[in-house]
């Protein structure tokens, strides 16, 4: 998903660790509060930077559900999953 912004410039990944399967993925910064990541196990999707804190002290498999459940959330509307406090499972 690397939509050119509205400048017109493409978005520039780096190398990161994707914050749910831990493994090497790339980043961008969406906007101030969220980063995407293209990940090649988890796909592409979003956190805001208050979930990722959180998602550093949780789980694989904690982890896995929230972005799960982000995607469901967005699943009718083929939506961006965003991973954000407001969609944490509890648990």
């Amino acid at each position: 998903m690397s939509e050119p912004e509205a400048a017109g410039e493409a978005r520039r990944y780096h190398v990161a660790t994707c914050p749910v399967c831990r493994e090497l993925a790339l980043k961008t910064f969406v906007a101030e509060q969220v980063v995407q990541f293209e990940c090649g196990g988890c796909g592409s999707f979003g956190i805001t930077a208050a979930a990722r804190p959180i998602l550093s002290g949780k789980s694989q498999e904690v982890c896995r559900g929230w972005l799960e459940r982000a995607r469901q959330q967005v699943a009718a509307s083929g939506g961006f999953a965003l991973v954000d406090i407001e969609n944490q499972p509890i648990a």
